[in-house]
């Protein structure tokens, strides 16, 4: 797998688990804890943490390495080497100190006088392509750390920003429309007035019409139709169990089953 299929798999499986974390920390502020919410945010969260550590613990086990061994013995100039044996080994580590540290160290020529290294254009290529590597690896290092930070912490502000958001959309809810925040209910049949609205669709044409016209506009005209209808339902004093029916539609996926819902009473109304 190259580099960047890599990097667009981990960054769509982030973005995927920071969305369903999001989704999941609206919903449970909004309707309350559902099984299924709270194991999918929890689940999000471990396995942000959990790359996180993962990360992290490579880094460090990346860093405890050192980058370059930089040391070149100094050869042993034997009184046993001729002079030309003494510049060949001096050579040989002058240029390994060179490539290793940069430095120009001197070194026994066979004539008997100290002589400067000069390195060739060899030499100088293999220095450079340390020094690459070594930049390639302190920014694989650094770029480890940040994916490391991003991972372990990247769900704590999607997570904050998504309750903030959703006690605010609550709130708007109770105050702008006058009902209490309701507790979604574990199965849709736990509303009796939202079961009984469904029921009634299929055999009141009026109705039926009113439900496909609200269900089948884009989520927030849908929204802003319900909330519209809301206000006058209580200003007309209907009964509790209406209103609640319809403060049920607000929400996307009940929305979506009820527009199935009403779809499949097409069928009987057109024989009747």
């Amino acid at each position: 797998m190259s580099t960047i299929t890599a990097f667009i798999v981990e960054t769509s499986l982030l973005l995927a688990l920071l969305l369903a974390l999001f989704a999941c920390t609206r919903r449970m502020v909004i309707y309350g804890g559902r099984t299924i919410d709270m194991a999918v945010a929890a689940g999000g969260v471990g396995v942000c943490i959990m790359m996180g550590v993962i990360l992290f613990t490579s880094h460090q086990r990346i860093a405890d390495k050192p980058i370059v061994e930089t040391h070149v013995a100094l050869p042993d100039y034997s009184a046993n080497m001729t002079p030309a044996m003494k510049e060949n080994t001096g050579l040989k580590y002058a240029r390994q100190k060179f490539i290793s540290d940069g430095s120009l160290p001197q070194y026994p020529a066979a004539k008997g006088d100290m002589q400067q290294f000069v390195p060739t254009k060899a030499d100088l290529d293999a220095r450079a392509d340390l020094l690459a590597g070594i930049q390639s690896r302190i920014s694989n290092m650094s770029l480890m750390q940040g994916r490391a930070i991003i991972w372990g912490l990247a769900w704590l502000p999607v997570v904050m920003i998504a309750f903030l958001l959703a006690r605010r959309e609550r709130k708007q809810l109770s105050d702008h429309h006058g009902f209490r925040v309701f507790v979604r209910p574990k199965t849709f049949a736990e509303v009796e007035g939202f079961v009984g609205m469904l029921l009634a669709a299929c055999e009141d044409a009026k109705l039926h019409n009113t439900l496909e016209l609200i269900l089948s506009q884009p989520d927030a005209g849908r929204k802003a139709m319900i909330r519209e209808l809301v206000t006058e339902l209580r200003a007309k004093m209907a009964p509790q169990e209406l209103i609640e029916a319809f403060v049920c539609l607000l929400d996307d996926e009940v929305a979506e089953k009820a527009y199935v819902v009403i779809h499949k009473c097409e069928r009987p109304m057109a024989l009747a």
